[in-house]
């Protein structure tokens, strides 16, 4: 077909845009009361809660902070137990002293002189 023919179903969607379809208006009547109710229930204060615990979360930023700071801490305990393991094979395998890793920081600093 070239662009000069017309297709067959052109003739279809000539008609369609000339009378182009329009909801009920009962429907146009309940969508918009919904919407009403919506807004006026977003205008509506939420109710901040307080007390200790509220509070503090609150102040720290919420349960996702929270969230941070327990995976925090986790991990910390985790670190803290199994990172001895961990490095003894980098430092042949004994146990380590502070002396061993820094050895220009000894104990003397800690007796007081």
């Amino acid at each position: 077909m070239t662009m000069t023919e017309r297709d067959p179903l052109d003739d279809f969607f000539d008609a369609a845009r000339a009378r182009p379809p329009a909801p009920d208006p009962a429907l146009m009547a309940r969508v918009l009361a919904d919407a009403e109710a919506q807004a006026a229930a977003r205008e509506a204060p939420v109710p901040v809660r307080s007390g200790g615990f509220a509070g503090i979360l609150r102040g720290r930023g919420g349960w996702p902070a929270l969230a941070g700071f327990a995976t925090a801490t986790a991990a910390g305990v985790w670190i803290g137990v199994a990172l001895p393991d961990v490095t003894q094979p980098f430092l042949g395998g004994a146990a380590y002293d502070v002396n061993d890793l820094l050895p220009g920081y000894g104990t003397d600093l800690l007796v007081g002189g």
